[in-house]
Parts: C-alpha cells; sequence; structure tokens
C-alpha cells in the first residue's frame, strides 16, 4: 500500500459517495494490519465522518489483537472461518489463476476455508433457501443450480511460497505529529479539499 493508492482524498471521495447514496449502511469494518500508510490516510479523514460512522471501524494493528477482537463480533466457527480466510489469502496461490468466490473449495484441497463463507452459512443460506428470503450473490444461485459453470482451470501450477505467519507485525503506530508531517508532504491532489464539508 502506497500513499498513491489510499491517500486521503480518495478516502474522504469514497466516504462522500457511500455518505450520499448508501447512508447508514456500514454496520462494522474491521480492518487488519492496515499498515502506516493506512492510518495516515485514516487520520487525515476521520475527521469528516459522522462520530457514528467512525465508531464503527475497528482497526486491528496486530496480530495478537486478532482473534480476539473477532470473537468478540462474530460467533467461533465464524472467528475460524476468518481466521482461516486471512492466512489463506496471505499464501501465494498455488494456481496462476483465483478460484471465483461462488465456487465451493475441492474436497481434495482439505485445510482451504470454503471462500462462499463459514460452514454454518452455507448451509443455511446458500446450499438451502433461507426462511428469510435472503438470497446470496447471484453467481453463488448460478452455480448451485447448475446455471453457471466454471471454465477457467486451476490446475497450472506455480511456485509456492509459504508466508511466515509469525512474522513481526508491521510497526504502524504513528503519533499524530509524525502523521501530520506525512500529510503535509504529500501532493496537493491526493490531499482533502480545504473546502470539504464534514459529511453527515
Amino acid at each position: 500500500m502506497t500513499p498513491t493508492g489510499c491517500h486521503p482524498r480518495l478516502g474522504y471521495d469514497c466516504a462522500q459517495i457511500m455518505s450520499n447514496h448508501y447512508p447508514e449502511r456500514l454496520g462494522l469494518a474491521i480492518c487488519i494490519r492496515p499498515g502506516s500508510v493506512f492510518k495516515v490516510a485514516w487520520q487525515a479523514m476521520k475527521p469528516f465522518l459522522p462520530p457514528a460512522t467512525a465508531s464503527k471501524v475497528c482497526i486491528v494493528g496486530n496480530k495478537s489483537q486478532l482473534q480476539p477482537t473477532l470473537e468478540r463480533y462474530f460467533s467461533q466457527t465464524m472467528t475460524k472461518w476468518i481466521l482461516d480466510e486471512y492466512k489463506s489469502n496471505r499464501r501465494k496461490p498455488e494456481s496462476s489463476r483465483y478460484r471465483p468466490f461462488w465456487m465451493p473449495q475441492p474436497d481434495d484441497e482439505g485445510g482451504n476455508p470454503d471462500p462462499r463463507g463459514e460452514k454454518h452459512y452455507v448451509e443455511e443460506w446458500i446450499t438451502t433457501r433461507h426462511s428469510s428470503g435472503h438470497l446470496p450473490h447471484p453467481n453463488v444461485l448460478d452455480y448451485v443450480s447448475g446455471k453457471l459453470r466454471a471454465s477457467l482451470s486451476f490446475s497450472e501450477p506455480i511456485d509456492v511460497l509459504e508466508v511466515d505467519l509469525n512474522e513481526e507485525d508491521e510497526n504502524c503506530e504513528l503519533d499524530e505529529a509524525t502523521a501530520g508531517k506525512i500529510l503535509a508532504s504529500l501532493p496537493e491532489e491526493y490531499q482533502i479539499p480545504a473546502n470539504a464539508e464534514k459529511l453527515t
């Protein structure tokens, strides 16, 4: 993540779109080890967000906080699924193509999480029609009903690089003075406009 890819102006513009067109849609956003660049952008745009929205953003700065944070908000099985997904996404893929999210994990790839969700969710909301009327993503439904077939081959091997999940956490704690200096050094097009309004 770089300042040009994650900067205050981009964050503010995205927040403005969400505020104007999708108000009060956010339940909770958990940012896992986002790094110092994100934290600088977050510190710059947070004052422009409604307090109720800002309070729904939970930043997990290191691995030791991750599981306790997830357990605070999710069931044990969902917490395990998220942790497995996190670990899976930290590895270099074994194939040169990504498996579409609507396809279940093949039986021969045991140990990898089902990309559609944890087991209870898949059983209650995808493979059967839930009584609430909730429908999963159309691609998931089309794949389950046989309307959508996988046309990609996932058998192209590439070198596998296992990532050490016990690597040191990036030191992303920034004091306000340091964050302020970094913000001031960004080009003007990456800054939040001086006349920016507080979002409601």
